[in-house]
């Protein structure tokens, strides 16, 4: 409920949307809240129908505010002239989040082609086993030499950020968003980076079946088994180490 007056007992309200597949509310039926917890976005409602359907405000329920508690009418319940509708509700908190991840796991990716480059030539060879045994290790030392994409004034900042996400700059869901894009960035940089290591060496004998093409693909090491991910588009790996 980011952005939205807090609800309280006594509210007239009507309801916009619900989720619920097996209500008979309808838009625009009108109800009583009981109740509200702000934390979970759980609003608890007399509906006039007779239904007591709680509104799950964070997981897409919609209803807007008809006249506040106060202007309630003792004996039947209900209130005169309308007050001012609240503004609308940032999106449901797991929406806001998932965005933001794929927000910054686009730009991790970006980031691998400028800072660390793609080359098929010979010189590169070392580089880039060098790179994706750093990797696999962790090696701090490799870690030290890249820039994570950040939230910084110079490139992309928490207010893109935020209209990106259609958020207000001081709604408080920004701040989680903005964990989870960096969270997502840095993973992705470092699977981004293994994945290009791997295209560009070139197996050696060893690691190539009787028969195969010399451009095959790398057959990583076991310890870089975990940031693997054979199709770069397809889901990435949950467990995978990076730096």
């Amino acid at each position: 409920m980011s952005g939205q007056p807090g609800y309280q007992g006594g509210d007239r309200i009507a309801l916009e949307y619900t989720a619920d597949p097996h209500t008979r509310l309808q838009p625009g039926d009108e109800g009583t809240v009981t109740g509200y917890d702000p934390r979970h976005g759980q609003l608890s409602v007399r509906w006039d129908s007779g239904s007591t359907l709680a509104m799950l405000l964070l997981d897409g329920d919609r209803v807007h505010l008809i006249t506040a508690g106060g202007s309630l009418d003792p004996e039947t319940g209900k209130g005169g002239e309308p007050v001012s509708r609240p503004a609308p509700r940032p999106a449901a908190r797991e929406a806001v989040l998932r965005r933001a991840a794929n927000l910054g796991r686009r730009h991790g990716k970006a980031a691998v082609y400028w800072q660390i480059g793609d080359s098929g030539s010979d010189a590169a060879q070392e580089f880039y086993g060098d790179l994706l045994g750093g990797i696999a290790g962790a090696d701090p030392e490799i870690a030290s030499v890249y820039e994570m994409p950040g939230l910084t004034a110079q490139d992309y900042d928490r207010d893109n950020l935020a209209a990106d996400l259609g958020l207000a700059r001081d709604d408080p869901a920004l701040a989680e968003a903005a964990e989870a894009y960096l969270a997502a960035a840095r993973q992705e940089f470092w699977l981004e980076a293994a994945r290009l290591a791997r295209r560009r060496l070139r197996p050696s004998p060893d690691h190539r079946a009787d028969g195969a093409d010399d451009a095959g693909p790398l057959t990583p090491p076991p310890s870089a088994a975990a940031a693997e991910d054979e199709d770069e588009d397809g889901p990435e790996p949950e467990d995978a180490d990076v730096p």
